[in-house]
């Protein structure tokens, strides 16, 4: 049978009575209401060796069932909750002896029960576990208190984390159990960062913590609130006056075991008392002036009693001509007076009741349209009800917010619309898009001159023929009705529509759902015929598959060119080396070092058009760069530069932040433009210098690269990162080194810049994100 939560306090209690103290046990067999028990561990399902007789009431199986194996608890409980049941088994057999679970047990007629068991491991003398002993509690009738008790633990929890206020719980010894987001915000830490920590363990002045030590001290001593006068606190760069209460948290035994406190920013409170007087004025302006009719009822014995309403509601009454205040609404009886004053006839009176009722029932919102005949009038009343409960610290309903929108007046602008057709059929039937009128369940009511063109009906054809048949696919009719009915509107969306000869064509439709007085649902829309539309997307679809195909020829032919010219260019230049070992001398010697010299740039061009395709074709890896291994590398591959000993290198590197990006885009502008420095440097001075400035931070990287070299035209500064375009001609280089720089900065999607004296400096600045997420 049900227990209340007494009950299942006194089963956890007991139970640890009986666990902690065995003579005990027969006294706990005796007084205990629920079910206890003890389970073999070495039987895979939990054989029962031990249970009472209250296992009968609870399941309908007697204790002999269960001690001769005929069923076990495994039999019983849903097949999900018992893994997680043998889950927390096992957890505990590992850590420890004591472990409670929640779960379902079904009776022998099928009925579901909620139950909770507190169970003990019994061990041997090595620590192995051999039994389970245990007690059964049967909580289905606690199971919904429970559930809203969740439901108010859950609204005081946001409550309290959504206070602006700062909200704490303290132990007697200090240690902080509970703490809001405001205070979290306030001290500029987590909320996990707080718990289990006292103020000692916070940056604040020794004069603040003694201040604070003495309050604590006080409410915990007298067992009294206290109640502090404003304060001037700064923490976390945040400064202004604080009031606090402190009151002692007691336990049933009047003991006080902590306290509880709340901080209130009073500075802005003291400054804008006329600011909040003044926004409650607004805000009863608002009430009053808001077109929604609002009133807040009072449910008693079946019946609902006006508390109050706003200007709207009884604006709403005078249509029906009943005049009055709040003041004098209050305390009647709303249905009632409703009919006295003609506002509902007897039956509207009891169809109202009825949603009412279901709000109590349900305890949830609830929602329908109201529509009443206004006395002496042909005029209706349209109005969308939305009825919410408020519900009291029990889960009862307290009071009942009725809130309504009249939409009559858009109930009228349709009706006088529907009377304009004839002007807008004028002007339909001049344009070029189909436009039509259909309702959901009776066709077409309308459709101008375009709409019968395109597809192919007369207007009277056109009247009789079934809606769907208009659509090339099945089902397309129904799901766009459904979408109307959700969201009012279908706009811009292809559909494949169905000629009367059979043939097909691609519209853009655009339409909408409105209710008529009656309070049929009509569609009005247009239908675009953008066939032809299409055909140019398929041919720009049909172009880019070409430029993919024809790019990854390219793709191809590159690799193949490169690699069939290196090939012959590598042996070439092996066949070189082995005649310089020969020893040729004069002449031939000379020509020798020129063919090197030719060789190694058609290598080099080689190179640089392997890297531009790269550039292009490769995506991103971000990894961890290290700007300074990447110089090094760079230094050290081209070092055999002429003059690359003379020159004095200056590398400077900022590490604010970790820099990722991807490395092999990063070296290939720093060997470019590092070994355009070395080439170009000035041969008649001793002075030479490269200067390589990075700074990183969580942001970007920026570089800057400074040489004293010979410097660059004004006039070539604009054509320096052309392709194949070279500033100078001191030096036999491909025209590509720059472009490819340009290309790779442009590929990490960041910027460069050249600024440079002729014969004297040149210097380029670089930036790329940091791409720290």
């Amino acid at each position: 049978m049900p227990h209340s939560n007494n009950t299942i306090e006194l089963s956890n209690e007991l139970f640890q009575r009986f666990i902690q103290s065995p003579e005990n046990f027969g006294h706990f067999l005796r007084t205990f209401p629920g079910v206890a028990y003890r389970l073999s561990v070495d039987d895979e399902k939990g054989k029962v060796v031990y249970i009472t007789e209250s296992i009968e009431s609870l399941t309908g199986y007697s204790p002999a069932n269960f001690l001769q194996g005929k069923i076990t608890f495994a039999d019983l409980i849903p097949e999900e909750e018992l893994k997680q049941l043998t889950a927390r088994f096992l957890e505990t057999e590992k850590k420890g002896d004591f472990f409670s679970f929640e779960y379902t047990l079904i009776d022998k007629l099928g009925v579901n029960h909620r139950v909770i068991t507190h169970s003990h491991i019994v061990r041997d003398k090595d620590g192995k576990a051999v039994w389970v002993d245990g007690t059964l509690t049967d909580i289905t009738a606690s199971s919904e208190t429970k559930e809203e008790l969740k439901r108010v633990i859950s609204i005081n929890r946001n409550f309290i984390n959504s206070s602006p206020n700062v909200i704490f719980a303290k132990n007697v010894n200090g240690v902080y159990k509970m703490a809001n987001k405001a205070l979290a915000d306030f001290m500029g830490v987590s909320v996990d960062e707080i718990i289990g920590k006292s103020d000692k363990d916070f940056d604040l002045p020794e004069a603040k913590l003694e201040e604070y030590k003495k309050q604590d001290q006080f409410v915990i001593t007298k067992g009294e609130s206290l109640e502090t006068s404003p304060t001037f606190i700064s923490s976390n760069g945040k400064t202004g006056w604080y009031t606090s209460i402190k009151s002692p948290i007691k336990a049933s035994n009047g003991k006080v075991e902590g306290l509880i406190a709340i901080v209130t920013d009073v500075t802005e409170l003291i400054e804008s008392k006329e600011i909040i007087r003044e926004q409650q004025e607004l805000l009863e302006t608002v009430y009053n002036s808001g077109t929604d009719v609002i009133t807040v009822l009072t449910p008693k014995n079946n019946e609902f009693y006006y508390e109050t309403v706003n200007a709207a509601y009884l604006e709403l009454l005078r249509r029906f001509g009943v005049s009055g205040t709040s003041d004098e609404l209050k305390g009647l009886n709303m249905l009632q007076h409703a009919v006295e004053h003609g506002i509902f006839t007897q039956e509207k009176s009891d169809e109202a009741r009825k949603e009412l009722e279901k709000v109590l029932e349900t305890r949830s919102r609830h929602s329908f349209t109201e529509i009443t005949d206004v006395p002496n009038s042909n005029l209706k009343v349209y109005i969308d009800v939305e009825i919410n409960p408020i519900l009291g610290a029990e889960g009862n309903v307290k009071h009942i917010v009725y809130r309504g929108h009249d939409f009559s007046d858009v109930m009228r602008f349709n009706k006088q619309l529907q009377e304009r057709e004839e002007l807008f059929e004028s002007i339909n039937r001049n344009v070029q898009d189909g436009i039509y009128r259909s309702t959901v369940n009776t066709g077409l009511r309308y459709a101008n001159d375009s709409m019968c063109r395109l597809f192919g009906y007369t207007i009277k054809e056109l009247s009789r023929v079934r809606p769907t048949d208009l659509y090339a696919i099945v089902g397309d009719r129904q799901k766009i009705i459904e979408e109307l009915q959700r969201t009012g509107f279908f706009s811009d969306r292809e559909v494949l529509f169905k000629r009367k000869d059979g043939s097909t064509f691609w519209g853009l439709l655009s339409c909408s759902m409105t209710l008529e007085a009656d309070g049929n649902r009509v569609i009005d829309g247009i239908v675009v015929d953008v066939t032809a539309d299409r055909k140019v997307k398929e041919r720009l679809k049909s172009t880019n598959e070409s430029l993919r195909k024809i790019n990854s020829e390219l793709d191809h032919l590159v690799y193949r060119t490169s690699h069939d010219l290196r090939s012959p260019l590598v042996s070439v230049m092996g066949l070189l080396e082995l005649m310089r070992m020969e020893g040729v001398e004069g002449n031939l010697a000379e020509y020798l070092s020129i063919m090197e010299d030719q060789v190694v740039k058609l290598d080099k061009v080689i190179l640089d058009i392997i890297n531009i395709r790269k550039i292009a074709k490769t995506g991103l890896q971000r990894e961890l760069v290290d700007c300074k291994e990447i110089i090094d590398d760079v230094f050290e591959s081209i070092k055999f530069l002429d003059r690359f000993n003379k020159i004095k290198k200056q590398v400077s590197i900022t590490n604010d932040a970790p820099l990722y990006q991807d490395k092999n885009n990063i070296k290939i502008i720093l060997n470019n433009v590092l070994s355009n420095a070395v080439k170009y440097a000035k041969k008649d001075i001793d002075d030479s210098f490269i200067s390589v400035d990075i700074k990183i931070d969580s942001k970007k990287c920026s570089i800057k690269i400074k040489d004293n070299g010979i410097g660059i035209r004004e006039k070539n500064m604009d054509k320096v990162f052309e392709m194949f375009y070279r500033a100078t001609d001191v030096n036999q280089g491909t025209g590509l080194g720059l472009f490819i720089v340009r290309e790779a900065v442009n590929k990490l999607k960041g910027s460069i810049n050249v600024d440079s004296k002729e014969g004297e400096w040149t210097r380029f600045i670089i930036e790329i994100p940091n791409l720290t997420d």
